[in-house]
């Protein structure tokens, strides 16, 4: 088993993309020196165990990775590297979000300059989301410390080489947007209770704003995990499925509910809201098309989940 390849392979995810080749091909030549050290003073091919104890030794894969780049007061070098990718792609997000908005103000025949455009906003955006980033690293590196997360680590729990590996990028994505969709859901007035959960509030889109709410909230510690660990295992597989599934049972008790208390809702926060056909009949296709969509992502997710099984990688134990 290559665990060199699988260590390096962790290790290039947290390095800078300028140089990341380079660095990981010289650590890889480090290591592989080290190997050949080690066996000659033996006089024979390291064990397994060897090998996972010269890994061990050599550093966790963020500790490695942060030798290549400073950190900062508030996040120490461990997770410095994870940090700085995370900000990045915040600035990223945030401008492309900035340009689509700025062509589509223009694209409606407004006439106002681009710096005039809601510039105020984004940046309040930017902050908050920047300050966010920095408390919830800040806090998850203490956390991590006190835990010796990033010392007592058990190298036999990498992933495999060619494990599906999940971008940060779109991670970075993924958490952004379920934040800023849980504010969203926030604005609708709709009371917490079970009562309303199950439908018996005769409101559809109170009853699946909860049910949107809660896969929210499933899915976005999987993709914080993500952000950390950037493997898919069959763990965070399992808990996408029930995110979804519980969005579809939402959507089911919400076509059981009378589909004209949409329409009434919304001619209350908007007066003049006359919709061209039924709310009911909108709602419907609505509700339908989200569960189709979703039952196809569960199936997914099913199949990526026997794909790992089949493969036999150890990645449902709980360091992963």
């Amino acid at each position: 088993m290559n665990w060199i390849g699988r260590y390096v392979a962790q290790i290039r995810l947290f390095l800078p993309e300028s140089n990341r080749s380079d660095v990981a091909e010289e650590i890889a030549s480090l290591l592989h020196e080290q190997v050949e050290d080690r066996e000659r003073q033996l006089g024979r091919k390291l064990e397994q165990q060897e090998m996972l104890e010269l890994l061990k030794s050599f550093g966790h894969p963020f500790k490695v990775a942060a030798a290549y780049r400073g950190g900062g007061s508030l996040i120490s070098e461990s997770l410095f590297p994870l940090y700085a990718l995370v900000i990045r792609y915040l600035v990223i997000i945030l401008l492309a979000l900035y340009a689509v908005s700025v062509t589509g103000y223009y694209l409606s025949g407004r006439e106002e300059t681009w710096l005039q455009f809601r510039i105020g906003d984004f940046l309040d955006i930017g902050l908050f989301y920047f300050a966010l980033t920095t408390i919830g690293f800040h806090l998850a590196d203490r956390y991590l410390h006190t835990r010796d997360w990033l010392v007592d680590w058990d190298p036999q729990r990498l992933p495999a080489e060619n494990a599906r590996r999940e971008p940060l990028f779109s991670s970075a994505v993924a958490v952004f947007f379920l934040l800023a969709w849980l504010v969203i859901l926030s604005q609708v007035p709709v009371a917490h209770s079970v009562d309303v959960l199950l439908g018996e509030g005769d409101n559809r889109l109170y009853t699946f704003v909860l049910w949107l709410k809660l896969q929210v909230l499933i899915t976005l510690p999987v993709y914080i995990w993500l952000m950390f660990q950037p493997h898919w295992t069959t763990v965070k597989h399992l808990l996408i499925m029930i995110a979804d599934s519980v969005v579809i049972v939402g959507a089911l008790i919400c076509l059981s509910i009378d589909g004209d208390a949409f329409s009434r809702v919304m001619t209350q926060i908007a007066p003049d809201f006359q919709p061209s056909i039924s709310a009911a009949v909108l709602t419907n296709w609505i509700l339908g098309l989200w569960i189709l969509v979703l039952a196809w992502d569960v199936v997914t997710c099913a199949l990526k989940i026997r794909q790992e099984w089949g493969k036999g990688m150890p990645d449902a134990s709980p360091g992963n």
